[in-house]
């Protein structure tokens, strides 16, 4: 941010560019330079006082660590307008004041710009390929080129929506808790003007914008504003993707779970040996439902509506075959052992369609006598 104080003082055309120090022997020895050397600035333009006082002195002062940007910026804002409120000053000595510093500001950004063209003409390509390891082409595929670090890296637009998705949905048991989305390769934030960079190529290409990065972006890419407004949206979204992609191992207990309670009386006995995929497979839209009623926060009606939905459907699913679910155990004809099925028909969640018969490769000796209920 002393580029930035340097550039002002230039624009102010002062004699020596000078910074304050924290220190009051530093800010006396700034103040004797200003008086005495800037004299002719201050006769002929009185705002510059209140310019070196409210701005380069007091936000260089309020900022503790010259390396935290963010707060130089909090601190170069805040004091400037501390200047366009003071309510002793002209308006054209606001005016001024004002034109001052966007001619500043605009300075500063030309030559941030410059800076940020340089050192990606100089930056080497790190990444060239895709998260499967496959080189892009960047005749054929939509990609984009991000710079960090002094590196570029090259990712396929997709590849960049859903590395931002899975960021903005994580959650830790239902609970809703994004992360700022990473540079896969570096583990590292991507800027503030990197998402932004990836938001309009996204908005400009043929793929649909996503929900959640749309609703981030409206917040400006503030994580705890985002949270803050958005975590009904977030929970939604998370629910539906944890039941469409999670493996049948990570759904098998909620599954159970589910079943065990909306199985009264008990009715339905899945065998212990039922295969875990095939259930789950079964289950995932009634187990959305569930979830949705569980842990939604949605309003109220929404939630009703789930619950009465997921009694509706599973008692459909219930009264449709009883049965399912039980191990069938058949004598091989001409041959030792048991030829092994599982009872798995039943009622289509959206219709009324019957599905196939579960048949496992291999042949066991167990009984039934042991079926449980899930």
């Amino acid at each position: 941010m002393k580029t930035f104080f340097a550039i002002l003082q230039k624009h102010m055309n002062s004699k020596v560019v000078i910074y304050p120090s924290r220190d009051k022997i530093g800010r006396f020895d700034f103040w004797h330079h200003v008086i005495n050397e800037e004299r002719e600035i201050i006769q002929n333009y009185t705002q510059a006082i209140y310019l070196f006082y409210f701005f380069i002195d007091e936000a260089y002062c309020g900022v503790s660590n010259d390396d935290d940007l963010e707060d130089w910026i909090c601190e170069k804002y805040l004091h400037f307008s501390k200047i366009l409120g003071n309510m002793f000053l002209l308006d054209n000595y606001k005016a001024n004041a004002l034109e001052l510093f966007c001619k500043s500001q605009r300075t500063y950004w030309a030559f941030s710009h410059l800076a940020r063209i340089f050192k990606i003409r100089r930056a080497k390509l790190q990444v060239y390929s895709d998260m499967y390891m496959r080189p892009i082409d960047q005749a054929k595929t939509r990609s984009i080129m991000i710079h960090q670090n002094g590196a570029k890296y090259l990712f396929k637009l997709s590849d960049l929506i859903n590395i931002v998705h899975s960021s903005l949905t994580n959650s830790c048991y239902h609970f809703a808790d994004p992360i700022f989305p990473k540079n896969p390769y570096t583990n590292m934030k991507f800027s503030v003007g990197t998402m932004y960079e990836i938001y309009y190529q996204i908005r400009h290409s043929d793929y649909k914008m996503p929900v959640l990065l749309n609703a981030f972006f409206q917040e400006s890419f503030d994580l705890r504003r985002f949270v803050y407004n958005h975590e009904a949206l977030i929970r939604d979204i998370y629910i539906e993707d944890y039941v469409k992609k999670s493996p049948a191992e990570t759904l098998y207990e909620e599954t159970k779970f589910m079943i065990k309670v909306l199985n009264q009386p008990r009715r339905l006995r899945i065998h212990i040996d039922f295969p875990k995929d095939r259930l789950v497979d079964i289950m995932r839209p009634y187990l959305r439902l569930h979830l949705i009623y569980e842990y939604s926060l949605s309003d109220t009606s929404k939630r009703s509506e789930s619950f009465e939905l997921l009694r509706e459907k599973i008692k459909r699913f219930i009264d449709y075959n009883p049965q399912f679910g039980r191990k069938i155990m058949k004598c091989a004809d001409g041959a030792t052992g048991y030829h092994v099925t599982f009872n798995d028909k039943h009622v289509d969640f959206e219709h009324s369609s019957v599905q196939s018969v579960y048949i496992p490769d291999s042949d066991s000796e167990e009984s039934d006598n042991d079926s449980e209920s899930a």
